[in-house]
C-alpha cells in the first residue's frame, strides 16, 4: 500500500511540474517586460528546485517529524512563491483569457498539493502506527 501511495504521490509531482512548464511557457509568450519575466523565471527555477528537494524528502521520509516539519516549510515556501508569483503575473498580464489560464493552473496546483500532502500525513500515521 505503502508503493501505491508512493507512487500516486510522483504522479502528483510530474503533473505539477508539467504545469509548470506549461505555466511558465504562458507567462513568457505573454510577458513583454524582461525585468518582470526574469523575476518570474527565476521564482520557477526556485520553486521546480525545492519540488525536487522535497520530492526526495517525501520519497525517503520516516516517521520522523524533523522530516515532517522539513516537509511542513518547503510546502509553506512554494504557496508563499506561487502567491508572490501568481500576483506579478496579474498585475502585468494585459490578456485576460490567458490570465484565466494561468489561475485555472494555480488552483489545480494548491488542490493537488492539498490532496499530497494528505496522502503524505496519513502515510507517515501509518509508518508510526508500525
Amino acid at each position: 500500500a505503502d508503493r501505491t501511495s508512493h507512487g500516486q504521490g510522483t504522479l502528483l509531482i510530474r503533473l505539477l511540474f508539467t504545469s509548470f512548464a506549461h505555466f511558465e511557457a504562458n507567462v513568457a509568450t505573454r510577458s513583454a517586460d524582461r525585468t518582470s519575466h526574469g523575476q518570474g523565471t527565476f521564482i520557477t527555477r526556485l520553486l521546480f528546485t525545492s519540488f525536487a528537494h522535497f520530492e526526495a524528502n517525501v520519497a525517503t521520509r520516516s516517521a520522523d517529524r524533523t522530516s515532517h516539519g522539513q516537509g511542513t516549510l518547503y510546502k509553506t515556501l512554494l504557496f508563499t512563491s506561487f502567491a508572490h508569483f501568481e500576483a506579478n503575473v496579474a498585475t502585468r498580464s494585459a490578456d485576460r483569457t490567458s490570465h484565466g489560464q494561468g489561475t485555472l493552473l494555480i488552483i489545480l496546483l494548491f488542490t493537488s498539493f492539498a490532496h499530497f500532502e494528505a496522502n503524505v500525513a496519513t502515510r507517515s500515521a501509518d509508518r508510526t502506527s508500525h
